[in-house]
């Protein structure tokens, strides 16, 4: 990793920094023969490589705010997602990919944004001619991620196989929608008795975005496992709620230290 940090001022700093990583040996599935008995055993023969660059921006806490932003193009290539797959292709009676390909986790963009608005103690601020209490803060995270890739197969639409191409050539071809995420947190600090309190509200996916997280290979869809099934989309055994991310979530707290 190599990276470059500069001082735009006494608040502000920029960063810029790319990085690569060659990964061996890491663990995978395959098949040893015993006499007449054969079962599957671990062993470190997998290989994976990520490659990134990101850019940020930092202003530290002045004016009663403070913000960190940053972008991250990247990628991660390798020969599978998960340490059994080796048995998974046995089973399926499916290839091993023989070359790198996207893995679960290859995301190219991400967007990541932190503001923060605090009001220390004894200060003050004016709202519209109105004065406003002290000991509070307001906080706000933004997050935004290209759509994660899946595997299509030969029923889906967008299976766009090339003449001679292998299903194994397949593998993370496509990619589900984009996400993004608002997270608001909310706190007013107090004192009684002797004891501090800190008054908390925290609201998650403020603006309750139902994020893909995953979709059927047939269709690309969420809620819609066969493409040829001739009932359409929506049908009550294709709605898995783990398929989406999480609704709004409110929570509200109380925290107290002596």
């Amino acid at each position: 990793e190599l990276g470059v940090g500069y001082g735009l001022s006494d608040a502000w700093t920029v960063e810029f920094s790319g990085y690569y990583k060659d990964i061996y040996g890491l663990l995978n599935t395959v098949t040893q023969n015993l006499g007449p008995i054969s079962q599957s055993v671990y062993e470190n023969q997998d290989y994976a490589r990520s490659r990134g660059i990101e850019v940020s921006a930092r202003k530290s806490y002045t004016d009663r705010w403070s913000v960190d932003a940053n972008y991250q193009y990247a990628f991660a290539f390798g020969k599978s997602s998960s340490n059994r797959s080796g048995y998974d292709a046995l089973f399926d009676q499916s290839a091993i990919p023989l070359q790198d390909l996207p893995l679960n986790w290859d995301q190219r963009h991400m967007i990541n944004v932190i503001a923060d608005y605090r009001v220390l103690e004894g200060d003050n601020p004016v709202l519209f001619g109105l004065r406003l209490p002290d000991k509070w803060g307001l906080n706000l995270l933004f997050q935004y991620g290209s759509g994660f890739p899946y595997t299509p197969t030969v029923k889906n639409p967008n299976w766009d196989a090339k003449p001679g191409e292998k299903a194994w050539e397949r593998e993370n071809a496509l990619r589900m929608p984009p996400n993004y995420n608002i997270d608001l947190r909310f706190n007013k600090d107090f004192s009684i008795a002797g004891m501090d309190y800190s008054f908390l509200v925290w609201v998650q996916n403020l603006t309750n975005r139902r994020n893909v997280e995953y979709v059927y290979g047939e269709t690309g869809e969420p809620d819609d496992w066969d493409i040829d099934d001739g009932l359409g989309n929506g049908l009550d055994y294709a709605q898995n709620p783990s398929h989406w991310s999480a609704p709004t979530n409110i929570r509200l707290g109380l925290q107290f230290s002596w």
